[in-house]
């Protein structure tokens, strides 16, 4: 469907597409749905070799594909609001975050740490690690909303946007954590990442 210009997916019901996030072997996909008679978001994979689109999550949006392929991240919809961890082979679900609206938005290339947003009274951003029982880190939280976190390919930075200029501005990080921060967008910025070659 990344060919027919937005069309809906193949074999799928028509609805809005968002969310895509595309495996490190180029070979698949996970996108969210949301239907466009019921609002109901769910989770799709597509083989892109094939064109063929499944239901992976009945109620969930955002996924973030794991590097090592393995496994799809993701906000559950419905009664609770959880960050989860979906395993492609044996459909195995682990929650690693269960509260605030917690979403992911990117995961480290080695697979063992993801940066994701909850939302409180504003919007933070903070990191955990991708086996269940890994006891989330809040990195930034402030009366500021920063949103769209992204790993950077080492792993030794974090890009994000921020409200704290006035508008929405890009901001780079260190991590581990220091009080250094470097703006690299001026006149407005929402949603960075950085290439796969660093």
């Amino acid at each position: 469907w990344l060919r027919h210009q937005g069309e809906p997916p193949p074999h799928g019901p028509a609805g809005i597409i968002m969310n895509v996030s595309v495996s490190f072997d180029n070979k698949w996909a996970a996108f969210t749905l949301r239907q466009s008679e019921t609002g109901l978001q769910t989770v799709w994979t597509l083989d892109l070799e094939r064109d063929v689109a499944t239901p992976f999550v009945e109620a969930g949006w955002m996924p973030v594909w794991a590097p090592d392929g393995a496994s799809i991240f993701y906000r559950s919809e419905g009664k609770t609001y959880e960050l989860r961890r979906k395993y492609l082979r044996d459909q195995r679900v682990e929650t690693l975050v269960s509260d605030n609206f917690a979403t992911p938005y990117d995961a480290s290339a080695d697979s063992r740490n993801l940066i994701f947003t909850r939302t409180k009274s504003s919007v933070d951003i903070g990191v955990v690690g991708t086996q269940a029982g890994d006891t989330p880190q809040i990195l930034l939280s402030s009366e500021h909303e920063e949103r769209n976190p992204a790993f950077s390919p080492d792993g030794r930075w974090f890009v994000y946007s921020s409200s704290e200029p006035g508008q929405y501005e890009i901001f780079v990080r260190r991590l581990p954590m220091t009080d250094e921060k470097w703006a690299i967008s001026s006149g407005g910025g929402l949603q960075a990442m950085g290439s796969r070659d660093g």
